[in-house]
């Protein structure tokens, strides 16, 4: 995807630490945080993914993110599942994204499998890192789909 040279200029001003090559931008910020400078409730993963969508948000390849921005109410009326992160896509499909240091089986997938079902309208993605890439799995209809890297 390329974008105009204003739109280029804007984000270099606003970002002096970016590069743009191919009119895409390269070498993002590495941003070593402090346990103490984490946002209030998002661990290291969290944190990193964060920097992550902000850099795809910047680069024009998503059209907005957010941590944690609400909870849904499963099957019990006292069962919620808390969104990790919601991602509006260029195609405006509203995603929800779960982060994991690892594949795990157990509560956290149960959870999502069930809310997968209950409100298909979304995009399910459980998202991993394995050797500093993200790794995507899509869920839908009960199935895994594919398995892709960011």
């Amino acid at each position: 995807m390329s974008y105009s040279e204003s739109w280029l200029d804007e984000i270099l001003k606003k970002n002096p630490q970016l590069k743009v090559k191919e009119d895409r931008l390269i070498n993002p910020p590495v941003i070593h945080a402090a346990p103490s400078a984490q946002p209030k409730g998002m661990n290291k993963l969290e944190l990193r993914y964060s920097y992550f969508l902000q850099n795809q948000f910047l680069g024009g390849e998503i059209i907005k993110w957010m941590h944690e921005p609400f909870n849904l109410r499963l099957a019990n009326p006292k069962c919620h599942y808390k969104i990790d992160f919601l991602v509006i896509n260029l195609q405006m499909e509203i995603e929800l994204h779960e982060t994991k240091g690892e594949w795990v089986d157990g509560d956290a997938l149960v959870k999502f499998k069930v809310a997968a079902k209950e409100f298909p309208f979304f995009r399910w993605k459980w998202v991993t890192e394995e050797l500093g890439v993200f790794v995507y799995r899509e869920l839908w209809n009960g199935s895994w789909l594919k398995e892709s890297q960011k």
